[in-house]
């Protein structure tokens, strides 16, 4: 067998450690004094301020956070959306000043490369535009570590030259976890061999997915996920099949990052029930098609605490 020549080189790529992303904070629902939830009781506080501190107070934030976000103030605005259910019935009007505060109340900053950087993968990059002669550029992605030991999805973009040198693409100043939204169709067959692979392939399974269209959304499962429930006498059996099925639902979703951000900036931070410890190992694919279109797919783990599952990212350009 032919020997392999192997030369390290002195390139490292470490972790940041102050490296943040901002993501919603929902305190867990367990009551307070008997009637009142955590959030709908942090939530009083915040409207307990008097308006005439209530800008000074969003000022504070702002100077110290709003360099470490990309549209920060949206980001609040967007976070005060999420928990605007709690607020009393008698509270008629809100300025967007304290609309934002309860937004930065509502959000949590979170270090996701505290712990550790490590494990990467390679993969040719679909943007081989200013790269000369027999140079190429890739991407790799890496999983970053931080609090708490959950794990995301980073990516670093370099130049490979024909003499196997390495140049590392300048990263950019913030990170960005993207925007996430749950899939707008979804594939009734893809759907069913999903379930039967978590071994939610029961008779109540059938019947809920085989009156669904081809191409369905959420709406439709929902409908008939209703019509399951008052059909059934089995409800124990209903409840575990249609949480699996919720489950499966809401593992399935896009993330969309903003033109304007570096490859290099952009994480797959977890956002659904199956990987909310983990998004792990991921290994990037290139696949070109008989018409010569590229799409990319990587696997990796999910991990929830209790169970690992297998997913799949497939997109076209990692921005998508």
């Amino acid at each position: 067998m032919a020997s392999i020549d192997v030369r390290r080189t002195p390139i490292r790529i470490v972790h940041e450690p102050r490296w943040v992303i901002a993501k919603p904070y929902l305190p867990g629902e367990e009551l307070v004094a008997g009637k009142v939830t955590r959030s709908g009781l942090l939530m009083d506080r915040i409207l307990a301020i008097p308006e005439e501190r209530v800008r000074p107070v969003l000022e504070s934030v702002l100077v110290d956070f709003s360099h470490r976000h990309a549209a920060f103030e949206s980001m609040l605005e967007a976070n005060f959306e999420l928990v605007a259910m709690y607020i009393r019935p008698d509270v008629v009007f809100l300025s967007r000043d304290r609309r934002l505060l309860i937004g930065a109340y509502f959000t949590h900053e979170y270090f996701i490369e505290g712990t550790a950087l490590f494990n990467p993968s390679i993969v040719l990059s679909p943007d081989q535009e200013g790269v000369a002669g027999d140079s190429h550029r890739v991407i790799m992605s890496l999983r970053a570590v931080g609090e708490g030991h959950i794990s995301s999805i980073e990516f670093r973009t370099t130049v490979l030259g024909g003499d196997s040198n390495m140049v590392l693409d300048p990263i950019g100043r913030r990170v960005v976890s993207g925007k996430r939204s749950l899939l707008r169709r979804y594939d009734k067959h893809q759907f069913k061999m999903k379930l039967g692979e978590l071994g939610a392939g029961n008779s109540l399974a059938w019947i809920e997915v085989d009156r669904l269209p081809a191409r369905f959304v959420l709406t439709d499962l929902e409908y008939s996920l209703a019509e399951l429930d008052a059909e059934t006498r089995s409800q124990a059996m209903c409840y575990e099949t249609t949480r699996i099925i919720r489950l499966l639902a809401a593992s399935s979703y896009t993330t969309m990052f903003p033109e304007d951000s570096l490859l290099s900036g952009r994480v797959l931070f977890p956002a659904s029930p199956v990987e909310t410890l983990g998004m792990e190992d991921a290994r990037i694919v290139r696949f070109v098609d008989d018409d010569g279109s590229v799409n990319f797919f990587a696997t990796y783990t999910a991990y929830d605490g209790f169970q690992i599952f297998p997913q799949l990212i497939e997109t076209t350009d990692f921005r998508n």
